[in-house]
């Protein structure tokens, strides 16, 4: 009995071998895929029929869900690496053996990931330290189930067409460098990740809102006198839009990641409209008579000041309007969130914003010879009169806005809303002096044009509570890692702001106009014109074209 006991145990020992193999399939060459850091580290394995991943054990590494023995301080455990690798000590980094390094993730036929497949050294995985032999991504962003990117995800479909960009085209935020997978994304390496600071400088072609004045000169037949609404007296120049809109400008931006990652940054920029002048003349050669109407408020009817008319004088006006607009602001970004190959942006900050706008009016007059002492002054021969309107308004305020950014290959676009929240101070500038030369070759200086007289001249002011929305899109194109370029449309809207030709009165009292030849008219009990302190909107819009660098 013990015979046949003790053969029966040989032949089954003698048989297991075999039994084994011949269960076993056939080993076939597997793609790495990716590489995943957990508690129980796994490689996830593709074979190249085209199978499902499937995850496979790490050398050196229990399978998920095996308790793993607590061996006694100093106990030592045999490798279960073939090859007879020396046995390690609990606790102490495992290698993946001493093979040749594997860096296009092609796993030789037959190695059973054994000694002759090992993973690159540190090198070429930039920014991973290897704690416990295997990679370890570092930094605050987490790719996939471990911390490691899954790039079999759809995450990364369409985001690495351009080798040489990381993981998101090479701009964006993320933390990159990490193994080099060539042949699958590309080939990425340190350069790909992206600085702390960038910098970046646009050319603004921008258009505003056109001004819009009162009639400021008129022209009629020598009958008339340029008085609107009789005869055929019409306006030269007024009663709608005027000045030029369209501005060259810049802007200039910069932005600064705060702490480690890329969740919180700070950015600022600043931009300016160059000063738009636009200027109309008129003179008596191409209107015979020119005028300067308004209303006479001590008899409420239309009036006019005649600076040229056949057989009184010869004369002329020039207009001139300019206006500038510039801004700055300061905001703290902080990531919501997105994709490998998109982000989302909440932002907050402050904001200032300038408009300065001007309006001068400016007439000049010369009498003619044998001219009919009785009209005008008598004893006048020359002079000029000039009016100027100035406004200025400074907005402060706080902003809140979002951001996002699409990324896909080399080519991205953004989107930005804000909206700022605050005061608006303004402030209105009225300035009129006349120059009189008499026939007794003495000059006069007088305080006080025609539309702006004692009365209304002197800076005034106020502040007002001020919304400013502003929509920027961009489209550009990654042209090297640490520079792109881009076109973009933005629109800058404020609803409350000061204007030179809101800030006339045409209605005046005719005793208040130095040099201004009246009979048998009373005084008005209160000033006239005002200032009326007329608050309008304004906007700007237009495209840019910028780069953008990173460092």
């Amino acid at each position: 009995m013990r015979r046949l006991l003790a053969a029966g145990i040989g032949c089954g020992l003698a048989l297991t071998p075999a039994l084994a193999q011949a269960q076993s399939p056939p080993r076939s060459p597997v793609r790495l895929v990716g590489v995943r850091s957990t508690d129980e580290p796994l490689l996830l394995v593709r074979a190249q029929s085209g199978t499902t991943p499937m995850p496979m054990p790490m050398p050196g590494t229990p399978i998920a869900g095996t308790p793993v023995p607590k061996p006694m301080p100093g106990a030592s455990v045999p490798s279960p690496m073939p090859g007879g690798a020396p046995p390690v000590q609990l606790g102490m980094p495992t290698p993946f053996g001493s093979g040749p390094v594997v860096t296009d993730g092609t796993v030789p036929p037959g190695s059973a990931f054994g000694p002759s497949y090992s993973f690159a050294p540190e090198a070429a995985y930039p920014g991973y330290a290897q704690p416990g032999g295997y990679p370890q991504p570092v930094g605050p962003e987490t790719y996939g189930s471990g911390g490691f990117p899954q790039l079999d995800s759809p995450l990364f479909e369409g985001c690495q067409s351009a080798p040489g960009y990381g993981y998101e085209g090479g701009y964006g935020g993320y933390e990159y460098g990490g193994p080099q997978f060539a042949g699958i994304l590309g080939s990425y390496g340190p350069n790909c990740r992206p600085g702390r600071w960038s910098f970046s400088a646009e050319y603004l072609l921008w258009f505003t809102k056109s001004a819009r004045f009162p009639a400021l000169l008129s022209t009629s037949s020598a009958g008339f006198n340029g008085i609107l609404g009789t005869g055929d007296s019409r306006t030269i120049l007024g009663d709608g839009p005027f000045g030029d809109t369209l501005h060259h400008g810049g802007r200039f931006g910069f932005n600064r990641r705060i702490g480690g990652g890329d969740r919180w940054s700070l950015d600022g920029s600043v931009f300016f409209l160059g000063s738009a002048s636009e200027e109309f003349r008129a003179t008596s050669n191409q209107f015979p008579v020119l005028a300067r109407p308004f209303t006479n408020a001590n008899q409420n009817i239309p009036f006019a000041q005649v600076l040229a008319s056949p057989g009184l004088s010869t004369g002329a006006a020039t207009v001139n309007f300019e206006n500038m607009v510039w801004g700055a602001e300061m905001n703290l970004r902080r990531r919501l969130g997105g994709q490998a190959c998109s982000r989302y942006d909440f932002l907050f900050g402050f904001r200032y914003l300038n408009l300065s706008e001007e309006l001068a009016i400016s007439e000049s007059f010369a009498r003619t010879a044998n001219s009919p002492p009785s009209i005008g002054v008598p004893t006048a021969v020359s002079g000029t009169v000039d009016d100027i309107f100035r406004t200025e308004n400074h907005f402060y305020g706080g902003t809140v806005g979002l951001s996002r950014e699409r990324r896909r290959g080399r080519w991205f676009t953004s989107l930005t809303g804000k909206i700022s929240l605050g005061q608006v101070e303004q402030e209105a500038t009225i300035q009129g002096a006349q120059t009189v030369v008499f026939s007794n070759g003495s000059t006069g200086q007088y305080t006080g044009g025609l539309l702006a007289v004692p009365g209304n001249i002197g800076t005034f002011s106020q502040r007002k509570f001020a919304v400013v929305p502003e929509l920027a899109f961009n489209v550009g194109v990654q042209l090297t890692p640490r520079c792109r370029a881009f076109v973009g449309y933005n629109f800058l809207y404020i609803n409350s702001v000061l204007r030179p030709g809101q800030q006339i009165d045409p209605a005046i009292d005719v005793t208040r106009i130095p040099n201004f030849p009246v009979a048998n008219v009373t005084a008005l009990p209160i000033a006239k014109p005002t200032v009326p302190l007329k608050d309008s909107d304004f906007f700007a819009q237009g495209v840019s074209f910028g780069f953008q660098w990173h460092w």
